[in-house]
């Protein structure tokens, strides 16, 4: 509540705008892809309000939301996040490979059998954080959707 105290609004820090993909509206940003393939996430048009301050970006995967079962290491595959932007902006672009046909798992009732992973909504949560003394951060949320569109 640092930035409340000043009445200039250069005084204060304010939190970071977080853009994906060239969308920086607040609602969750719906993209549709398939079993196998890459999905290409930007943050890099993402900005501070606040002249001077330089952004860090962290995605993370919130594996929960895309499980009914009654544990999520079976149901939900970790997603691979790669860094794919320039090294002067870390993790502002991303490459997310969702897995193929051919991945899947062990069935914890029958350790012999294999279960293919199926059309699944993933869910995916961007922080963008300034390097102010009192550090703001904004959150941005990505569904991606395989085989259910």
């Amino acid at each position: 509540m640092q930035w409340t105290l000043s009445p200039r609004f250069a005084g204060t820090n304010h939190a970071p705008i977080a853009v994906v993909n060239g969308d920086c509206s607040l609602k969750p940003l719906i993209i549709n892809s398939g079993l196998g393939e890459t999905v290409l996430l930007d943050a890099s048009q993402s900005w501070d309000p606040d002249v001077g301050n330089t952004l860090k970006f962290r995605w993370m995967q919130y594996a929960e939301p895309s499980s009914t079962r009654w544990t999520i290491r079976y149901a939900v595959p970790k997603l691979q996040i790669e860094d794919a932007g320039p090294q002067a902006q870390h993790m502002g672009k991303v490459a997310v490979r969702l897995p193929s046909q051919d991945d899947g798992f062990l069935s914890p009732l029958d350790s012999r059998k294999f279960v293919p992973w199926g059309p699944l909504t993933y869910h995916t949560v961007l922080e963008v954080m300034d390097d102010d003394i009192y550090p703001m951060r904004a959150y941005r949320r990505v569904l991606i959707r395989v085989g259910i569109f």
